[in-house]
C-alpha cells in the first residue's frame, strides 16, 4: 500500500510539473522533489521520464478499454451501443484530464518503443468503436456509403478534443456533451434515401 501510495505520489508530481513547464523541460529531480521522495524510490518505480509519461497515457486508456469492452457485450443495437461508447469517451476524457492534455501535448517525446506500447492499446480501442460501426452498417442501421475507419477518425477527432476547451462546473457536464455528440454522429450514421445510392468499398468495412 505504501509503495502504490508513493507512485502515486510521483505521478502526481510529473502530472503537475508537465501541465506547467512541460515534458521535457521538467527533470527527474524536479518530479522527485515534488513528490518528496529520493533517487531510488523513483527508480523503485520508473526507470526514466520516458515511463512516467507511458503510465499516464495507460491510466485512461485502460479505463477506456475496459469501458468499451463492457460495452461491446452489452445486448442491442449497434446504435446504442455506440451510442454509450461516446458517452463513454467524453466522460473518460473529463475524469482524466491532466492525463490526457499531457499525452496529447507531449506524446511526440516518447521514444518509439513506448510509443509502440502506446498505439498497440489506441488500435485496440479504435478497433472496438469501428467494429460497431461496421456492425451498423452491415445491418441496416447506418448508412452504406460511409467507410468505417473515416468515421472512426472523425469520431476520435470530436471528442479528444475536449480536453482543450471543457472547464467542469461550467456550462454542461461531459456527459451531456457526449450525448450531444452522439447524437450529431448517429444523425450523421442515418441509412441515406434509397434514391442516393453511393457505392461502398468493401475493402473499408475490414
Amino acid at each position: 500500500m505504501e509503495e502504490e501510495t508513493l507512485r502515486d505520489q510521483i505521478v502526481k508530481a510529473a502530472l503537475q510539473l508537465f501541465l506547467e513547464q512541460g515534458y521535457q523541460a521538467t527533470s527527474v529531480q524536479e518530479i522527485i522533489s515534488l513528490a518528496g521522495t529520493s533517487k531510488g524510490g523513483f527508480c523503485h518505480h520508473f526507470a526514466s521520464k520516458d515511463d512516467l509519461l507511458c503510465l499516464i497515457h495507460d491510466t485512461f486508456i485502460s479505463y477506456e478499454l475496459a469501458r468499451g469492452e463492457e460495452v461491446l457485450r452489452r445486448p442491442g443495437s449497434a446504435a446504442s451501443r455506440l451510442h454509450q461508447m461516446i458517452i463513454d469517451l467524453g466522460e473518460s476524457i473529463d475524469r482524466y484530464r491532466p492525463h490526457v492534455r499531457v499525452f496529447f501535448d507531449e506524446r511526440r517525446f516518447l521514444s518509439d518503443e513506448k510509443f509502440a506500447v502506446v498505439k498497440e492499446k489506441r488500435d485496440r480501442y479504435e478497433m472496438m468503436v469501428r467494429s460497431l460501426i461496421t456492425e451498423g452498417i452491415r445491418n441496416g442501421e447506418f448508412r452504406s456509403d460511409i467507410e468505417p475507419r473515416i468515421i472512426t477518425f472523425a469520431l476520435f477527432g470530436m471528442c479528444n478534443w475536449i480536453y482543450q476547451w471543457f472547464q467542469p462546473g461550467k456550462g454542461l457536464t461531459a456527459r451531456e456533451i457526449g450525448e450531444r455528440f452522439s447524437r450529431l454522429m448517429l444523425r450523421a450514421l442515418e441509412p441515406r434515401p434509397a434514391d442516393c445510392p453511393i457505392e461502398l468499398n468493401p475493402d473499408s468495412l475490414e
